[in-house]
């Protein structure tokens, strides 16, 4: 079961599940649905492999804030 609220968005339903989870959300402050993806670490993972995991997503989310193109989705936000 997804959770109802992760932050401050509001979570409509699971759309796909891997290393990690992407949800469609609301959120309140754009007004808008979104695609929101949240970190899967699993609770085994720890030390270097769980920081390198940490490090590779936050690696993702600024790479792909950087690209500007139609069929490429915007990143609004990377945070905790």
């Amino acid at each position: 079961m997804s959770p109802q609220t992760l932050g401050r968005y509001h979570i409509i339903r699971e759309l796909a599940r891997s290393n990690d989870i992407v949800y469609e959300a609301m959120d309140p402050a754009l007004g808008k649905k979104i695609a929101l993806k949240e970190l899967n670490v699993p609770p085994n993972l720890t030390g270097k492999a769980r920081h390198d995991r940490i490090q590779r997503f936050t690696r993702e989310a600024r790479a792909a804030a950087s690209l500007h193109h139609p069929n490429v989705v915007r990143i609004f936000e990377h945070g905790h």
